[in-house]
């Protein structure tokens, strides 16, 4: 039977077109007849064969209402569809959906703001609707595409009720389809690059309200606030084949407006993705912000500073054990970026500053990367850290400077990993692989390199919280006046000092033995120095410690270097220390012997003890011989040692370089991975200070 029988009697038509007929009253003012609406419910329900013809007839209805430009009708086909919808569940909604998706869509095609918000309206109703059938050929492309255009609406008086419709739309439209298997396509690229934009739009530049609107929409909620509520929504139903869908249209609409270095709204975008992401799926994120990181490369260092600022605070979010699999990946891309910030040659001030920022963001990013691993691996990325230093034996003069840059950049980002370690073994902090780089680098020609490592060193070797009090070279009258914290070490710790223990207080002597070190070098190794007795006083290790003072001790009394000032910080270093370790030691004898030793400096060499030789001003006499009483005694070491039942075989035996014969001569580690007697490489030494 043909649907166009509106000019036949009442009595001509079909029982159905009469039903609908009635509940359109003379006046559309006076809205639907709601009286007549529960008849052509029941109806409906009735004969579910008629709901096809029935949604086809109120679609065709609309059509001409709108075409004819009452309004008022048009609202009411959509009210009446709207209750069909609702009350019908059957397996012939389908053909009904079909019409009422028409109706919404010319609605939507309307210029008119009231008849768009309507279409929306109804649509989310719809979208609420678990229908029993699916279906097989349904698509909401249109929607996807009219809802985003709505999204981004400059209408003169109702701009924001446009958009809040739009945002509402769309998450109609995710609702709708992420959960049905037969509607793939709209995790599609396509759909995701006009939905994802249109989100964060209104997320981060929502329109002013209108004196008009915001009488109308004071009880609405806001269209930033709905559409970060749909974008959650979104990410959180991102499955992992789907994320990067999601993701790409993120990046490319910071960069299309330009929003990394403008505002924090990439930080704040970044941390909603993070808190709604399924967890298991963060490393996708740091995944995804590291290869546009690399996307921009050749960008300027300010907007690179800001893409890792947002990277680092994205993996501080990240679970532990969530940013992936490929660590070592993400550590050398990073490492990459810093090189090549390094090499770069910034043509002003502002780009230079740039650049620093950028290098400073990296650092910490690598830290906080670091934090998030297991103690085994971040001792892996130390060494391959270390393992970075550039080490060039013939290069032009600003190679050697790019190489001395990218080296103190290498050694705060090593200073970065080492803080979020917590060491528990010496042996497994310390490592022959990590552990002679480092001891090769301080002892390099730069005293801020030298400083950096020994920085490094307290980090690994401090496990009781004790590097402050040791921050200055002083003789305490009482070692209870430092209130430190001291625990028998471990076996393991033991044969840790036993053969490792030499190679460190070595370089530690030659460390303190180069004449270019300056006060904040001097503390360092002090506090290196005591550190290291802290953690591994022991019976066992007391006479290495012991013959590292008496060494350290004869190396400052060695003709070339007395009476230098450098000898003087030398003896000044050594009282300290054998002060901290006969407390330490616990041997009464060698404690009332260094408490004479520094009483009898104070009256004939006062500049031997810290108070002038640290903390002086430089221009103290110096005396050309030392008295005797003034020095540290071997003799009584021996004796005060043996009593208390030590072996001491090895105390008077010289320390040397592992694999080296004796020698009193300083070594300067260089660049080409070499030792060289400071003899030798004193200019170049001075030459690179200045």
């Amino acid at each position: 039977m043909p649907l166009d029988c509106t000019g036949c009697c009442a009595g001509c038509k079909p029982r159905w077109m009469n039903l609908v007929n009635n509940i359109y009253p003379a006046n559309p003012q006076d809205g639907l007849i709601k009286a007549n609406m529960p008849k052509l419910t029941y109806y409906a329900l009735s004969n579910p064969q008629k709901l096809d013809r029935i949604g086809e007839y109120l679609s065709k209805r609309l059509s001409r209402d709108l075409q004819r430009n009452r309004i008022g009708f048009a609202s009411i086909a959509m009210e009446a569809m709207d209750k069909l919808l609702v009350a019908c569940h059957s397996q012939s909604l389908n053909l009904f959906v079909e019409s009422f998706l028409k109706m919404v869509q010319k609605l939507l095609e309307c210029s008119d703001p009231e008849m768009q918000c309507l279409a929306t309206v109804s649509f989310v109703k719809f979208s609420n609707i678990e229908e029993d059938t699916p279906s097989y050929h349904r698509r909401y492309d249109f929607f996807v595409s009219q809802f985003s255009a709505m999204c981004h609406s400059n209408h003169h008086t109702a701009k924001l009720r446009i958009r809040t419709s739009g945002i509402q739309g769309l998450q109609g439209v995710i609702r709708k389809t992420v959960c049905d298997e037969l509607q793939p396509d709209i995790w599609a690229q396509h759909h995701m690059d006009k939905i994802v934009p249109s989100l964060l739009y209104n997320m981060h530049s929502g329109p002013d309200n209108p004196p008009a609107e915001s009488a109308a929409t004071a009880d609405e909620e806001p269209a930033s606030a709905a559409a970060e509520k749909v974008f959650r929504d979104l990410v959180c139903r991102a499955a992992f084949s789907n994320l990067k869908s999601v993701l790409q249209p993120v990046l490319l609409h910071m960069d299309s407006h330009n929003l990394w270095t403008k505002t924090v709204f990439p930080s704040a975008c970044f941390k909603i993705i993070m808190y709604s992401v399924q967890a298991q799926y963060s490393h996708i994120v740091v995944q995804k912000l590291m290869s546009h990181l690399d996307m921009h490369s050749k960008s300027p260092a300010r907007l690179k500073a800001r893409i890792t600022d947002v990277l680092s605070e994205t993996v501080i979010i990240a679970a532990g054990g969530s940013i992936g699999p490929s660590v070592l990946e993400v550590f050398n891309s990073l490492l990459r970026h810093l090189r090549v910030s390094v090499e770069y040659t910034a043509n002003s001030e502002q780009e230079q500053t740039d650049n620093t920022r950028f290098q400073e963001s990296i650092i910490n990013t690598i830290g906080e990367f670091a934090n998030h691993l297991p103690d085994f691996q971040k001792i892996e990325i130390l060494m391959f850290v270390i393992n970075k230093m550039p080490t060039t034996p013939q290069a032009e003069k600003v190679e050697l400077t790019t190489n001395s840059q990218l080296q103190t950049m290498l050694l705060k980002t090593v200073l970065k990993v080492a803080t979020t370690y917590r060491t528990v073994l010496m042996s497994n902090a310390f490592p022959s692989s990590l552990k002679n780089p480092l001891l090769q680098l301080s002892v390099v020609n730069k005293p801020s390199t030298r400083l950096m490592v020994q920085q490094i060193l307290h980090t690994l070797i401090d496990r009781h919280n004790n590097l402050d009090k040791f921050s200055r070279i002083w003789i305490p009258e009482d070692i209870a006046e430092l209130y430190l914290t001291v625990e028998k070490p471990s076996r393991q710790d033991v044969h840790f000092m036993s053969h490792g223990g030499q190679h460190i207080l070595w370089h530690l002597m030659e460390n303190l033995r180069l004449p270019n070190n300056d006060k904040a070098n001097i503390e360092s190794l002090y506090t290196t120095m005591c550190l290291l007795l802290v953690e591994l006083v022991a019976d066992e290790t007391l006479v290495a410690f012991a013959s590292f003072i008496l060494n350290l001790q004869e190396a400052a009394i060695a003709d070339d270097l007395s009476p230098h000032q450098c000898a003087v910080q030398i003896h000044a270093t050594v009282i300290a220390f054998a002060s901290v370790f006969a407390e330490l030691a616990g041997v009464t004898e060698l404690q009332e012997h260094i408490s004479q030793v520094a009483s009898n400096r104070k009256s004939f060499c006062p500049h031997l003890l810290p108070e002038l030789a640290i903390y002086g001003t430089g221009t103290e006499t110096l005396v050309q011989e030392i008295p005797e009483n003034c020095l540290l005694d071997k003799t009584v070491f021996k004796s005060s040692l043996e009593h208390s039942g030590l072996d001491i075989a090895n105390l008077s035996k010289p320390m040397t370089m592992p694999g080296r014969k004796t020698s009193n001569k300083v070594f300067v580690y260089k660049s080409t991975g070499q030792y060289m007697p400071l003899a030798n490489g004193i200019a170049s030494v001075i030459s690179l200070v200045d």
